[in-house]
Order: structure tokens, then C-alpha cells, then sequence
């Protein structure tokens, strides 16, 4: 009996042992096991709201970006299209009023960069405004340079014409003094003693030699038919051609025409209708002189008839009476063609 007690006792008392190192086992463990348990789930559960502690760093706040439009104006901006004066003085190659000392413009040492506005016209207009220049000793491509930064136009060497001419622009030294002349006079006082000459092509002054100018040659339409319409004794009008034609090439620059030199000018009359014009081919500077011309002509005619009635001329025997030319455009000396 005492046996089995003891023997049973020893068996309660393992257990008992056990139980308390399980329960021990457990206590340790359980709270590691709920944490991970809980994180798992807060992973699984993205709504899931969190206990533990905020540890992310506060947001630093950002730094500025520097604008690449700050110094030079937002182009969407309507408030930042530079002004008519800021837009002058940099046409000019000269900074804008108030800006800093020392900024530079659109012009440049040597090679001039100009923006031209107007083109032909914008020239022409240049053409008759005053200069003044004093030039000791300057070489060609200096002197074009100061007429193209003080007239605002471009100006541009014929490199190809004065290299045939044997001319070196930079070694081709000019002595000259210009006080309020115009700058087609200037020009010409200038270029003369070199062999050069100017004419207008392409939208910028050209400067060239004369024999490479010659074959330089533009068409320009002139309305003569108050110039040309006249009546006979029976005071039948018809159209006198031949004395304006004549007029034009023995006065303008007559060895550039064909007829009458060696030249490669041309000029052909034209009717069509009420319309009376001449055709002309010549270099830029024949048709300014010919404008000029047919511009003195009208203010003379306008002095000796103020009736405006056409002239009296006695018509030739190869002009036919009005209304019965030949159908087709008369050649040069054969007016009244209808």
C-alpha cells in the first residue's frame, strides 16, 4: 500500500513539475507570438489602424527651383513682351533705357548683325537720310561696318566680285570726310576711287565692283501712258513711244543699253487696253535715275498743260490710227497700238 502511494506520488509530482515549466514555457513566449501575429495582420489588412509608434521622419520641406525664365521673362506672360522702346535699342544694338552699364546689344565687333525691317524700303529710305564720318586711313570693311551700325541696315561685301578685282577689303584703305551728305552720296564719293558701286539685291545693300554690277539687272513696270499719249492735227490721240524710249537711253547711263552701247539693258513698250507701260531691264541704279526722270517729266508737264489735254505731235506715217493696230504688241517705235 505504501508502495503504490509513494509510486503514484512520484508521478503526480513529474506532472506537477511539468505543468509548472509548460506554464512558464508559455508565459514567455505568448507575447512574442500575439506580435507577430498582430503585425501579420496589419499587413494583411491595409485598413487596419496601427498601435505602434509613429517612427518615420517629418517631412522636410522642398527647395525652391530655381526659374530659367526669371531674368530673361516668362514668354507665355503678356506682361512680359518687352516694350517698343526695349525692342528699338535692341534693334539698334544698344541696351534698352535703364538697363545696367557695360550690357551689350545685339551688335557685335566686326561681323554687324542687323535686323532689318522693311527690306527694299527700309533701304531707300536709309539711302537719303545724312551721314557723318570722318575716315583716316580705314580700311573698306571698318567703313561698311560704321555705315551699317549708325544707318541700321544691312550692308553686305560682294567677297566673290573684289576677290576678281584683286580688292582686299581689310587693306583697302579709305580717307574721307562726310558731314551731312546723304548716304547714296556717301557712297558714291567712297566706293568710286576703288571701282566699286552699290546696288540693292536680295534685301541688303550690296557692294560690288562696277563691271560685276552691270550684269546686275532687275525689271521694273513704269505706267507712262500720261507720258506717251498725244493727238495729231486732227486731234486723233496715239501714243508716241519712241520720244520717251529715246529720251530715256541717250540721258540714263547711255553705254548700259543695248541700242546704244554695249550694254545689256532693255526697255519694251506695252498696251493692253487704256493701260500704257514700259518694261524695263537695267542695274538698280538705272531704274532710280529713270524713276527720277518720268517723275521730273510729269511735274514739267503738269506746268505747260493744265488742261491735261494730250500734247500736240505730228504723228508719223507708220503709226496706225486708233483702234486699228495690228493685234499684237507693237515692237519699239511703233506707237498707237490700241
Amino acid at each position: 500500500m505504501s508502495r503504490r502511494f509513494l509510486r503514484h506520488g512520484a508521478v503526480f509530482a513529474g506532472l506537477a513539475l511539468l505543468g509548472t515549466g509548460l506554464a512558464a514555457w508559455l508565459s514567455a513566449m505568448l507575447p512574442a507570438g500575439l506580435l507577430a501575429a498582430q503585425g501579420a495582420a496589419e499587413e494583411e489588412n491595409p485598413f487596419a489602424v496601427s498601435t505602434k509608434p509613429d517612427t518615420k521622419p517629418a517631412p522636410q520641406p522642398k527647395k525652391a527651383v530655381a526659374d530659367p525664365f526669371r531674368d530673361r521673362g516668362n514668354p507665355f506672360d503678356p506682361s512680359a513682351v518687352p516694350t517698343k522702346a526695349a525692342a528699338k535699342s535692341a534693334a539698334k544694338g544698344r541696351a534698352a533705357p535703364g538697363a545696367a552699364k557695360g550690357e551689350r546689344g545685339t551688335t557685335g565687333s566686326r561681323r554687324t548683325i542687323v535686323e532689318s525691317i522693311g527690306g527694299e524700303a527700309a533701304i531707300e529710305q536709309a539711302l537719303l537720310a545724312a551721314t557723318d564720318a570722318d575716315f583716316d586711313a580705314t580700311p573698306l570693311a571698318d567703313v561698311i561696318e560704321h555705315l551699317t551700325r549708325i544707318h541700321h541696315i544691312p550692308i553686305v561685301l560682294d567677297r566673290k566680285a573684289l576677290e576678281d578685282a584683286s580688292i582686299d577689303p581689310t587693306t583697302a584703305n579709305i580717307t574721307f570726310s562726310l558731314h551731312g551728305l546723304t548716304l547714296r552720296s556717301a557712297l558714291y564719293l567712297v566706293l568710286r576711287p576703288l571701282g566699286l558701286t552699290w546696288t540693292i539685291r536680295s534685301e541688303v545693300l550690296f557692294i560690288t565692283t562696277e563691271d560685276a554690277a552691270r550684269n546686275m539687272l532687275i525689271t521694273k513696270v513704269y505706267d507712262v501712258a500720261d507720258l506717251v499719249r498725244c493727238r495729231d492735227e486732227k486731234d486723233m490721240p496715239w501714243d508716241d513711244y519712241d520720244s520717251l524710249i529715246d529720251a530715256i537711253e541717250i540721258t540714263v547711263q547711255p553705254d548700259s543699253w543695248m541700242e546704244t552701247g554695249a550694254g545689256v539693258g532693255s526697255v519694251a513698250p506695252l498696251s493692253f487696253g487704256n493701260t500704257r507701260v514700259l518694261i524695263v531691264s537695267n542695274t538698280y541704279q538705272v531704274q532710280t535715275a529713270i524713276a527720277k526722270l518720268l517723275e521730273d517729266l510729269r511735274k514739267i508737264g503738269a506746268k505747260a498743260a493744265p488742261d491735261q489735254k494730250p500734247p500736240l505731235r505730228q504723228r508719223p506715217n507708220s503709226a496706225p490710227p486708233p483702234g486699228q493696230g495690228s493685234g499684237t504688241n507693237p515692237p519699239r517705235g511703233a506707237p498707237g497700238f490700241m
